[in-house]
């Protein structure tokens, strides 16, 4: 599927968060216990899972943009759809938001409340 204008959409009600200004993407390899170095210094590696994440960073958002998009980080797992760029489509894959990234910050009260930008990341659920 061809880039279609979002970086991220949570699957469960197509939702796209606004205003992001940030995305990296990358992938996190998890080796096993069997990976060791011998004395010469040689690398036996057993990697047995490759774990999607990103780092994203919303722009400043009104009080129910910054409600709508916690809303949907917070469950244990949410499904999203994202661009991977290495293979330029759309993957899916469960993801977990860590409650110590989601900090909004107010920006201003008057008139009316907004929130500072904001970083978060998601980590996969399962390897991809």
């Amino acid at each position: 599927m061809p880039f279609a204008g979002y970086l991220i959409k949570f699957t469960s009600d197509n939702y796209i968060p606004p205003k992001i200004k940030g995305f990296t993407p990358c992938n996190q390899d998890l080796d096993s216990d069997k990976t060791k170095r011998n004395l010469q210094g040689k690398l036996f590696r057993d990697r047995v899972a490759v774990i999607p994440e990103m780092d994203l960073e919303v722009a400043q958002m009104t009080a129910s943009e910054m409600g709508e998009l916690l809303r949907h980080l917070s469950p244990v797992k949410v499904q999203i759809e994202y661009w991977d760029a290495e293979t330029e489509t759309y993957k899916t894959n469960d993801f977990y938001c860590p409650s110590s990234g989601r900090k909004p910050k107010i920006f201003s009260l008057d008139p009316t409340l907004i929130y500072e930008p904001m970083s978060f990341r998601l980590v996969g659920y399962q390897n991809v």
